[in-house]
């Protein structure tokens, strides 16, 4: 058995360093009682393109970043 020094690979398939969930989290109305999540992204630039396009149909969308712990936060 040969001894793989690199930790991003894995026998014959690369690893991906990519988070496992996705981080970048729309919401509508946020901070109120009624706040709800309306998509979320694996990418900044997408949940950015989502809101340009979509921001019409909504209150008032936000960007948050979703935490390892699961908490939503504007501090990004």
């Amino acid at each position: 058995m040969k001894s793989n020094r690199n930790p991003h690979v894995i026998g014959d398939q690369v690893q991906v360093s990519a988070k496992a969930y996705p981080q970048w989290v729309i919401v509508d109305r946020a901070g109120t009682d009624e706040e709800s999540i309306v998509n979320d992204f694996f990418t900044f630039e997408a949940a950015k393109s989502y809101v340009e396009e979509f921001s019409y149909d909504f209150e008032g969308l936000v960007i948050m970043r979703r935490r390892e712990d699961g908490v939503l936060t504007t501090e990004y």
